[in-house]
C-alpha cells in the first residue's frame, strides 16, 4: 500500500503538470542535485525528532519550462537515516549512513527554481516507507561520499576547467599560454561541498607570455604545432559555490610540468639580495624575542613561480647585540656554538 502511495503521488503531479511537456533529465546533473538538496534539506528541517537522513541515490527527475522563468523539477530519490540528530545544526552532507537499525524510505518532490530570482521553492513533497533497514553487509549498498562519474559535456565542469586552467598559467614557467583541448574523465564526490577529479588535455596557444601579459584565452587560438599536455586535477568547491581549492598535476609529452615551480640555483644573486634583506627586517623586528642579530648561513631549497619565491634557509646567531648594533656589519661574526634556524 505504500509503495502504491507512492507511485499514485508522482502520477498526480506529472499529470497537474501537464504531462506531455515533461522532459526526462540525468539524475547527475549539478542542477538536479541541488533541486534534490533543496528538497532532503526541506524535509529534515520539517522533522521534530530523531536524526537527520541522507541522500542514498536519485533514482528519476523530470523538468518542465515555464516562460523560462520558472523550472519545475519533479525528482525521485531514496534516504537512508544519519547519524546527525535532528536540530544538531549540520546538514545532511555533514552527516555518515546510521549503522545500527537505519530507517530509509524514498521521496517524490515538487520543486520549482525561479531562474529571474535564483530562487528555489519545495511545492510539495511526499516521503514514505520509513521503515527499518534489514542487517546487510558494507558491501551491500552503495557509501555517502563514493565518486561517480560525469560526462564529459556536462556543463558545470568546463567553468571548474577555466579556473583550474587560469592558476595553471599564472604558475608555468613555459613561454605560451595554454587552454582545453578535451576532457578526458571528470567524476564528482558529495561532501561538505563537492570534490573534483578531472583529467583532461591542454593545448598551447598562439598567444605569447611576453606580447600578451594581460589577456584572455578568448584572444587565443589553439597552436596545432604546438605542445599538448595531460592535467589531473583535483578541486574542491564548497556549499556556497565557490572554488575553495585547486590541486594541479599538468605534464607536457615531453614531461615539463607547467604546474611545478622553478629550482633555483642557492648562490642566484638575486635570491641573496631578497635573503639579505629578510634577515635585517628580522633584525629589525622588535616582536622577535632574540637579544642578538642573526647572519644568513645557507640556503637549503629554493622554487619560484612568476615573481614568488619558496625558500628553505638557515641563520645563526652573531656576537653582535641589537643594543649595540642596528645592522649586521663586518664586525658581526657567527658564533660557533650557536643553534641554526631554519
Amino acid at each position: 500500500m505504500k509503495l502504491l502511495a507512492t507511485v499514485f503521488f508522482l502520477h498526480f503531479l506529472l499529470a497537474s503538470a501537464n504531462q506531455e511537456l515533461l522532459i526526462d533529465a540525468d539524475c547527475n546533473d549539478q542542477n538536479i542535485f541541488n533541486v534534490v538538496d533543496k528538497a532532503l534539506r526541506h524535509y529534515n528541517n520539517e522533522l521534530k525528532d530523531g536524526n537527520q537522513f541522507v541522500l542514498y541515490r536519485i533514482t528519476e527527475a523530470r523538468l518542465k519550462h515555464e516562460n523560462d522563468l520558472k523550472v519545475h523539477n519533479f525528482v525521485e530519490y531514496q534516504i537512508h537515516e544519519g547519524s546527525c540528530d535532528v536540530g544538531s545544526g549540520k546538514v545532511w552532507q555533514d552527516c555518515h549512513f546510521k549503522e545500527s537499525e537505519p530507517k530509509v524510505g524514498r521521496c517524490s518532490a515538487h520543486v520549482v527554481v525561479y531562474q529571474d530570482i535564483k530562487s528555489t521553492e519545495v511545492i510539495s513533497q511526499n516521503c514514505s516507507d520509513l521503515e527499518v533497514e534489514p542487517p546487510v553487509t558494507a558491501e551491500q549498498y552503495a557509501c555517502l561520499g563514493c565518486f561517480i562519474y560525469l560526462k564529459n559535456d556536462n556543463e558545470e565542469l568546463l567553468p571548474l576547467i577555466k579556473a583550474a586552467n587560469e592558476e595553471m598559467n599564472k604558475q608555468s614557467n613555459h613561454p605560451f599560454y595554454f587552454d582545453l583541448q578535451k576532457i578526458v574523465t571528470a567524476k564528482r564526490q558529495v561532501v561538505s561541498g563537492w570534490n573534483y577529479e578531472l583529467n583532461y588535455q591542454l593545448g598551447q596557444t598562439n598567444c605569447s607570455k611576453t606580447i600578451h601579459s594581460n589577456m584572455s584565452l578568448d584572444e587565443c587560438t589553439l597552436d596545432t604545432n604546438g605542445q599538448t599536455a595531460l592535467c589531473k586535477t583535483s578541486i574542491f568547491v564548497n556549499q556556497h559555490h565557490e572554488i575553495k581549492g585547486i590541486r594541479l598535476q599538468c605534464y607536457t609529452e615531453n614531461e615539463f610540468c607547467l604546474s611545478c615551480p622553478n629550482a633555483v640555483h642557492k648562490e642566484d644573486p638575486e635570491l641573496l639580495d631578497l635573503l639579505s634583506q629578510v634577515i635585517d627586517d628580522y633584525n629589525s623586528d622588535s616582536t622577535v624575542n632574540q637579544t642578538s642579530l642573526y647572519k644568513f648561513v645557507k640556503v637549503n631549497d629554493a622554487t619560484k613561480q612568476e615573481k614568488m619565491y619558496t625558500v628553505s634557509f638557515d641563520i645563526q646567531q652573531t656576537n653582535c647585540s641589537k643594543s649595540d648594533y642596528n645592522i649586521l656589519g663586518g664586525e658581526c661574526q657567527l658564533i660557533q656554538y650557536s643553534v641554526s634556524m631554519s
